[in-house]
């Protein structure tokens, strides 16, 4: 064969759906937009979306990176799954994120000086890790068949022995969440691209646990 014929064919490669070329990279884009979308449909209830979060890692990490199961079918199964554990996460998660930004807030207002500085910086941290133990949450949700209550103690665990990787995640959130906020219609894209970076870090931490 020429070599011009050699390059027409890899060129045609490129775009054939079983080649992993550029088709298949473009495919995978608007799978990740169809998930945002879903994610956010199936989030519209607010208490449900400890458990469309919890399906969009399952199904992030099944579909997109793994290639198996259909991207739809995979989502609903992990969310009815999930639906009950995920909304009693969300409040306890929720409520008590609640309590301690009303407290930052009443400490705010009401005191000053270096004695109120320190009691909001407190609460503050406190917030913070509270965000991180959601972060580390709704992936062992999804990977894990534990009661809320062991769910929630893996993720304390979790946020303080793997400091370093807690730390990035917090980044990729807050990344996330402000480029949302200076472009909002990047919210139909945006989740699904925090969660796949999230899953980069989070796999390897679940993967250990899962042999112990």
């Amino acid at each position: 064969m020429s070599e011009l014929g050699k390059k027409t064919r890899d060129k045609q490669r490129l775009f054939t759906p079983d080649s992993g070329g550029i088709y298949n990279y473009i495919e995978k884009f608007f799978d990740m937009a169809a998930l945002s979308i879903i994610w956010l449909i199936t989030s519209l209830p607010l208490v449900t979306m400890g458990a469309s979060t919890a399906a969009l890692y399952y199904t992030v990490h099944k579909v997109i990176r793994q290639d198996r199961g259909y991207l739809l079918q995979e989502f609903i199964h992990s969310f009815k799954v999930n639906l009950k554990e995920g909304t009693v996460l969300l409040l306890i998660l929720g409520g008590t994120g609640f309590i301690l930004q009303l407290n930052i807030g009443i400490l705010y207002s009401l005191t000053d000086g270096l004695f109120g500085l320190f009691f909001i910086i407190f609460y503050l941290f406190l917030h913070i890790w509270m965000i991180g133990i959601g972060i580390y949450t709704y992936p062992l949700l999804s990977r894990f068949e534990m009661n809320f209550g062991w769910i929630l103690k893996l993720a304390v665990y979790m946020t303080v022995r793997y400091l370093p990787v807690t730390l990035f995640l917090l980044l990729i959130l807050a990344i996330g969440l402000g480029l949302i906020y200076y472009f909002p219609v990047l919210i139909i894209l945006i989740p699904s691209w925090i969660i796949l970076a999230v899953s980069y870090l989070m796999e390897p931490i679940l993967e250990k646990h899962r042999t112990t």
